[in-house]
């Protein structure tokens, strides 16, 4: 799942990037309940990490950053009690 910014997600550049297992929204968040690697480090893809794991899916988080800044707070923080 590579969500993006205001819907406007960017292409990996990586094999397997246009399979149909890869989305770039969150359509049905209890459907995901095996492994799902959300790529991103903004607020939508905690958002995102964040609804999938509360309905008891495995989630991994990937950003190519070290940190993010602009995150909110609330979000940091319901991902880290995840």
């Amino acid at each position: 799942m590579a969500i993006g910014r205001s819907g406007n997600f960017r292409k990996l550049g990586c094999p397997g990037e246009d399979l149909d297992k890869v989305y770039n929204r969150l359509f049905d968040r209890r459907s995901l309940r095996q492994g799902v690697l959300v790529v991103g480090g903004g607020d939508t893809a905690l958002e995102t990490a964040i609804a999938i794991a509360a309905c008891g899916g495995k989630v991994t988080l990937s950003y190519r950053k070290k940190s993010s800044h602009d995150r909110k707070p609330e979000n940091v923080e319901k991902l880290q009690m995840l």
